[in-house]
Parts: C-alpha cells; structure tokens; sequence
C-alpha cells in the first residue's frame, strides 16, 4: 500500500465513526513519514516527526485553545495514570499509536470523544478525535509528501473552511497559513 492509500483509508474510517481505526491508519502515515524525515528507530523518528509538527499537533488537537511551538514540551495529563503527566509527543505515540498497532485497541480506559475535552471523566479518560485531524495536518505539511495526491471525496474543513488537502500536500508552510499558524 502507498502511504496515500493509508490517508485514504484514514479519512474513510473517521467519516464512518470508526475513529481507532482512523488513528490506526493515520499513525502509519505518521511513522512512514518520520522514518522518511528523520530514519533511526520507530520510537525515536515518531517523537521526532510529532515534535517538528508540535504546533500543527497542539493547535488542531486541542481545538485552537493550546498551541505548542516546535521543540517546546507540553506536558498534559498522562491517560494510563491521570495523577502524573506526559509530554503531548509521548502520549501520541505510547497511547494512540503503540496500543492501537501493537494491540489493535486502546487501553481500557481510554476512549475517543466528539468534544474538544481530554482528560478524566466518568472513570474514562478521552482524548478529542480532533487529534485524528492533527496528525493529518502534520502528514500533509511534511515535504515528503509532496507530489503526493489523495483521491478522496472526504471534505476536510478547520475552523468552517474546506482544506485543499492536494494543493497543501508536502507544503509545510502553506499547512501552517491554512492553519493560521
């Protein structure tokens, strides 16, 4: 499969409401990617690749309320144990990542939810599908997507405005203006 049918299947899945699959898929796109960038270990080219899109990450995932710049460490509540925290990157990877490739589910206690809320609820701790859409726009800045093309009847829109995803594909700084970045 190419990493455009990855996206693809990405977009598909969260239209449909099956949002661990979506992030499935999405986390695929996003490690392929931080190897083609960054190459070395999986662990180490994920963080890296999260962290180069830290602002794209923080700013769509949390809704527009948080951004991150590049480089800086956002620590945020830490799903597997809400006492402590952990570095934005870091929940990415070993939670939403790791659990879904590695056991094809999150953790028990961690669901996704509609609304821009992460954090404990009702003995649940959610995590907004907004942070779907965050890997996407970091997958779509990254320059080796350029030249990249998605065949996709999925509207994507931030903040009411309909994405180019194409026209953006592999152009960082476009991604950014989109995002008002």
């Amino acid at each position: 499969m190419a990493i455009e049918d990855f996206m693809n299947g990405a977009l598909r899945e969260c239209a449909a409401g099956n949002y661990s699959v979506a992030m499935a898929c999405i986390c695929t796109v996003v490690d392929s990617l931080g190897k083609a960038e960054f190459g070395g270990r999986t662990r180490s080219r994920c963080l890296a690749f999260l962290d180069r899109y830290l602002d794209i990450i923080t700013t769509v995932g949390f809704g527009g309320a948080i951004r991150a710049n590049p480089g800086a460490r956002l620590n945020v509540s830490d799903p597997m144990d809400p006492n402590k925290t952990k570095n934005v990157t870091e929940v990415v990877y070993d939670i939403l990542r790791s659990s879904l490739i590695h056991e094809a589910d999150l953790p028990f206690n961690v669901q996704f939810t509609q609304e821009a809320f992460f954090g404990k609820r009702d003995g649940n701790f959610l995590i907004p599908i907004n942070f779907f859409y965050a890997l996407f726009f970091a997958s779509i800045a990254s320059p080796s997507m350029a030249q990249k093309f998605i065949v996709n009847d999925i509207q994507v829109t931030w903040r009411g405005a309909p994405c180019p995803v194409n026209q953006l594909m592999g152009d960082t700084v476009a991604v950014r203006s989109f995002l008002s970045l």
